[in-house]
């Protein structure tokens, strides 16, 4: 065994307070944790992008995929869409919670937005 030392940077900018649900979660993988972290560390006016993603990480895109399907399939996070006029897409949304939410309290949030939880990963 070995003891973690850590030494932390005085700059408070480089801080994120998180909740550790998803750190001691052992049904997650560390790759699913470790992209949560990141999406977690991002603003509320950051766009989710795929490509973006992938140059920030030496992973793959099914690697970042299979993390993405796991935080969903965990209910950590969901991917919702803005319909207009039936079919056409207004927008996407990833809806990240620090603990795992139930699809029906999630959709009950994502709808104030006008928006729709979308099953699927594509």
């Amino acid at each position: 065994m070995a003891k973690i030392i850590m030494h932390k940077s005085k700059n408070p900018k480089h801080f994120l307070h998180l909740n550790r649900a998803i750190i001691e979660d052992t049904k997650l993988s560390w790759k699913a944790k470790g992209l949560f972290v990141y999406l977690a560390s991002r603003n509320g006016s950051w766009d989710v992008n795929l490509s973006d993603l992938l140059r920030k990480s030496s992973d793959k895109l099914g690697s970042l995929r299979s993390g993405l399907k796991e935080l969903i399939k965990s209910g950590y996070v969901y991917r919702a869409v803005k319909r207009s006029r039936g079919s056409y897409i207004e927008g996407w949304k990833y809806y990240i919670f620090e603990t795992p939410i139930s699809k029906e309290k999630a959709s009950e949030i994502i709808r104030e937005d006008g928006y729709k939880i979308h099953g699927k990963m594509s």
